[in-house]
């Protein structure tokens, strides 16, 4: 049934390719950007060398 289309099955396949589309984007590039930008650790000095982590 699912492999002959339908008016039921085609947009529910569009909506889920479209929200696996943007969950992959959110998972790859938003959340990494987020935790940067909250856990930011300040640079570090040592011997007037700064290091960062």
């Amino acid at each position: 049934m699912a492999l002959g289309g339908g008016a039921l099955w085609e947009p529910m396949a569009t909506l889920m390719i479209g929200g696996l589309g943007v969950s992959s984007i959110l998972t790859l590039v938003y959340v990494p950007a987020l935790y940067r930008v909250l856990f930011r650790s300040a640079p570090i000095q040592v011997n007037g060398a700064t290091l960062t982590s």
